[in-house]
Parts: structure tokens; sequence; C-alpha cells
């Protein structure tokens, strides 16, 4: 928007009236390191679908993917 100001396509920018929102940003928990690994100990690798579950899992706490950025794996 600025650009199109300097060429005097517009007046001014209408942007620099807005204000940032402000709030509360909500925590987000996250599991640490020892909660992890009790989780991921009641899952028994010997059944395939089990172990699909656990490698899931795996992946997501420890690269920090999203669900939808793992999914699309």
């Amino acid at each position: 928007m600025g650009y199109a100001e300097r060429l005097d396509y517009i007046s001014k920018v209408p942007c620099k009236a807005l204000d940032n929102p402000k709030g509360k940003h909500p925590d987000t928990p996250f599991w640490t390191y020892i909660e992890f690994q009790n989780f991921i100990k009641s899952f028994d690798l010997q059944d395939y679908e089990e172990l699909q579950r656990f490698t899931t899992i795996w992946l997501y706490y420890m690269t920090g993917v999203r669900v939808s950025e793992g999914l699309s794996l």
C-alpha cells in the first residue's frame, strides 16, 4: 500500500488507521518428555495398528509438526 501512496494512486494508506488486535493468548498445554515417555509405553508394538499409531505420535512429538502437516506426509 505504501508503494501505491508514493505513486499517488491513493491519497493515504487506509491500513495505517488500524490497531493491532489486543487480547490474551490462550496457554497451550504441552507434554513434558516424561509424560510423553509414559504415554508411549502404553502401546503394544507387536500389533501392527498400535505400531502405526506409535510411529505417528512419535513423529509428531519429536519433529513438532502439526497434525495436518503430519497427515499430508
